[in-house]
């Protein structure tokens, strides 16, 4: 899909950049989406933080739910 979006030049990150909300990005480290695509994302919004999870394919909440869950708590408390 990133791929495709690529190939057509779409390129939200300007907009995102006015989102100043707080933005968790969770990537597994064994995904099959590469960990440029988290960064890329990290570098867009202002307000974000990568978590990598190690043992994650690609779903984190049944790849390594105890990272996963933890992580998500903490962000939205």
């Amino acid at each position: 899909m990133w791929d495709d979006l690529r190939k057509n030049n779409f390129d939200c990150a300007a907009k995102l950049k006015s989102f100043n909300g707080p933005v968790l990005i969770i990537q597994g480290k064994q995904d099959i989406v590469r960990a440029s695509t988290a960064e890329e994302a990290n570098k867009a919004f202002t307000n974000s933080r990568i978590v990598y999870m190690d043992h994650c394919i690609h779903y984190g909440w049944l790849d390594n739910p105890e990272v996963y869950f933890r992580e998500v708590i903490k962000f939205l408390l």
